[in-house]
């Protein structure tokens, strides 16, 4: 349902991206800002939060198969990869996976203390 706008969105920033025009770049961001602000405020953040919500269902079947020790070790390497492109909107709501803090924290059982998991390099 939501191809159209993708594709309107994606041609936008293409003649964003490709033309310095400033006549040309109004013109397309006049057209174009309801798939442009549909796709980066609605859809995305729709669609990220139903990718979270699978992460946290994968983990737990992960739990479930009995790979929690194995799971906190992964996530534990994958704590110090960051990616600097993204701001504080991408980070927090477009984000297609939970913090890996978050998913660590789903991860433990009541009661337990649990180590820092170590980082290998």
């Amino acid at each position: 349902m939501a191809l159209p706008l993708y594709v309107a969105h994606r041609a936008a920033t293409l003649v964003l991206q490709v033309f310095d025009n400033s006549i040309v770049r109004f013109l397309a961001i006049s057209v174009a800002w309801p798939a442009l602000t549909s796709v980066r405020y609605f859809i995305v953040p729709l669609q990220s939060a139903s990718a979270r919500r699978a992460e946290y269902r994968a983990d737990q079947g992960a739990v479930l198969a009995g790979h929690r020790d194995g799971l906190r070790l992964v996530l534990g390497r994958l704590r110090r990869s960051v990616d600097g492109s993204r701001n504080g909107w991408d980070e927090a709501i477009c984000a297609s996976h939970p913090p890996t803090e978050l998913r660590l924290e789903a991860l433990e059982r009541e009661g337990v203390d649990y180590p820092l998991v170590p980082v290998r390099r």
